[in-house]
């Protein structure tokens, strides 16, 4: 009341501004959620479902059918030793240093150790003992491979471009070795390629297993993985809740929402970002078998469990929270995306340093 109206005049101004620049900061990165949003987060979460399962591991396809694979396919499982040179510069480079190896100007291992840029030039270019298919990876050309192989022992072989771009030449250590259906190496190194090169034909095979027992299920979950000497596993009810959505890592990444619980239950990672997933479990019926998902390296057959509701005194936490943690996170958004404007000119720490110094 003392004050004059000058200083008032100037007072109601400066709360004025102030008010606005809060206001259109406030507007900027903040988000108020409407009631209807709110109500659909609510209703997301008390729809829930638990479910029992049975795994069709991948890594179960038996040694039998690798063996055949190696029988039916034996070129790529030849067995021999091998050194290499890898140029990263040109192909005329590697020319150059062919030359010297070959009319006996530069043993290959001092030529390996001098030029060679890859991770074998310490041990003087040897690759020790390789398998066809792998060799083939690195040149993508089967031909290349068999030109190679041909190639009396201690022989060098010409340039050829790699799979990754650089140009690299071959010295055969000794003599190719075809496929050996003892070796103890063998069912793992057929494996490896079929894992790498041919992942299909083995979900193909674990999903027409899960497919039978689907078939075998409709007469009885229990039963049928009891015939096939299967586990069933049951998770606890879980909401759709896509990539684990409204986590808070201030409370040890509890979820708001609620989310499928894969701690103990390494077949079903990463089934929070699998529509498929979500759409198959969610519309089952009771008792219900579903036909076989491919999750996380495995075929697995769903039966549901049981629906569950949760009661509105339970999902408190939510509704108090939902607002605050959508807020925070696109907050965090819009910040990054005006930190990393190429117009912001970042000057905090000098101008920190020149302030408080």
């Amino acid at each position: 009341r003392e004050m004059s109206n000058t200083d008032k005049i100037a007072l109601r101004k400066d709360i004025e501004l102030n008010a606005l620049k809060s206001r259109f900061a406030s507007d900027s990165v903040s988000y108020m959620t409407g009631k209807d949003e709110q109500a659909f987060i609510l209703e997301l979460s008390k729809d829930r479902r638990s479910i029992d399962y049975v795994v069709f591991p991948f890594s179960d396809f038996p040694e039998e059918e690798l063996k055949a694979y190696a029988i039916a396919n034996a070129s790529l499982f030849r067995q021999f030793g091998i050194s290499q040179i890898t140029m990263a510069s040109s192909a005329k480079e590697a020319e150059q240093i062919r030359s010297k190896v070959v009319s006996g100007a530069l043993s290959f291992e001092e030529a390996a150790k001098n030029y060679s840029k890859d991770m074998y030039s310490a041990s003087g270019g040897s690759l020790g003992q390789k398998y066809a298919w792998e060799l083939r990876a690195e040149l993508g050309k089967a031909e290349n491979v068999d030109e190679i192989l041909a190639l009396p022992q201690g022989e060098i072989s010409p340039v050829y471009e790699s799979y990754a771009g650089s140009w690299v030449f071959y010295r055969l250590d000794s003599k190719v070795k075809e496929i050996d259906t003892s070796s103890t190496e063998l069912s793992s190194t057929v494996s490896r390629y079929l894992e790498r090169y041919e992942r299909g034909r083995i979900e193909d095979w674990s999903v027409a297993r899960a497919e039978i027992f689907a078939e075998a299920a409709k007469s009885g979950f229990e039963k049928a993985a009891l015939n096939a000497n299967l586990s069933i596993k049951t998770t606890e009810p879980f909401p759709i809740n896509y990539g684990n959505a409204l986590d808070i890592p201030q409370f040890g990444n509890f979820n708001l929402l609620g989310t499928l619980d894969t701690s103990d239950k390494a077949e079903l990672n990463g089934a929070e970002r699998n529509e498929r997933f979500f759409e198959t479990v969610f519309s089952l019926k009771a008792d219900e078998v579903s036909k076989p998902l491919v999750i996380n390296g495995n075929a697995i057959v769903i039966k549901l469990k049981e629906k569950v509701t949760v009661e509105d005194a339970m999902l408190g936490l939510l509704e108090a929270y939902y607002p605050t943690v959508v807020e925070q996170e696109l907050s965090k958004a819009v910040a990054s995306k005006i930190l990393a404007s190429p117009q912001l000119k970042d000057n905090f720490y000098q101008a920190f340093a020149k302030l408080y110094n």
